[in-house]
């Protein structure tokens, strides 16, 4: 499949206030995309991310956990080329003690991700043209006790995203999935409610992290897994007996609890 030329594009980015949202953008404007359409709950941050960009650039305050504010965001700007799905978040804990999140999370991880593909896709492949970054995480690729329904969201994304690239790949649209591990943004600290962050050393820049995924998805490449360290770690997880994969993920557990202070 031929590669994806960004150049004069329009491209749509949620969770654009931060972290891998704001290094998507200006990811993109490196690439040459020609339009940017910036999307998020707070709009001061979207106002200050655009003054810092050259590119024809747009921005709307939405929650993607409304279908609603979804469809509002589509009749706006339905002419979109490049969809970014970056918006989610996590919480760390036993799955009783998040039930007033655990459909918020469902809805914006999941559901919103859905939807926007179900809006934007159409055009895309009406065109022959156009492209779809999902971000998914590592997290998808296992169990994980104390994060049990972000990792399930994210299974989600992980599998929906890989799934999807086989039906359009033929028609000219390309369909990526960044799958990351952890990276040094502010998920968590809302995931583990300001405890704080894991080490340094094992975070990944956001911006590194950007640059593969865009990247990926020029190229179409199914699941991007920024960093050797996390892939080899990752197929050892993958391939390893179902009970040492649920042995070592309930360490983990335990050790997220003790992280976030629960």
């Amino acid at each position: 499949m031929a590669r994806l030329d960004l150049t004069g594009l329009t491209a749509l980015v949620t969770g654009a206030s931060a972290g891998i949202g704001v290094c998507f953008a200006k990811e993109l404007q490196a690439r040459g995309i020609g339009k940017l359409i910036l999307v998020a709950r707070r709009e001061d941050r979207l106002v200050a991310l655009a003054s810092e960009l050259t590119v024809p650039t747009e921005i709307m305050s939405c929650d993607l956990g409304d279908p609603e504010q979804i469809q509002a965001l589509y009749e706006r700007f339905p002419d979109v080329d490049v969809l970014v799905n970056n918006a989610g978040f996590g919480k760390a804990g036993s799955h009783d003690s998040l039930l007033p999140s655990s459909l918020p999370m469902l809805d914006l991880n999941c559901r919103a991700v859905l939807q926007l593909c179900d809006l934007y896709l159409p055009r895309m492949l009406e065109q022959g043209r156009g492209g779809i970054l999902n971000v998914g995480s590592t997290a998808g690729m296992l169990p994980l006790p104390s994060m049990a329904l972000y990792a399930a969201t994210k299974a989600f994304v992980n599998s929906f995203s890989d799934a999807l690239r086989s039906e359009v790949k033929s028609r000219g649209v390309h369909v990526s999935c960044l799958a990351p591990g952890p990276v040094a943004t502010e998920f968590f600290e809302v995931a583990s409610e300001g405890a704080g962050d894991p080490p340094a050393f094992v975070m990944a820049s956001p911006k590194a992290v950007a640059r593969a995924a865009v990247r990926g998805l020029e190229r179409n490449t199914a699941i991007v897994t920024p960093g050797l360290h996390i892939r080899l770690g990752m197929s050892v997880a993958t391939t390893a007996p179902s009970w040492l994969v649920r042995l070592f993920t309930g360490l983990y557990g335990k050790a997220m609890l003790s992280f976030a202070g629960k």
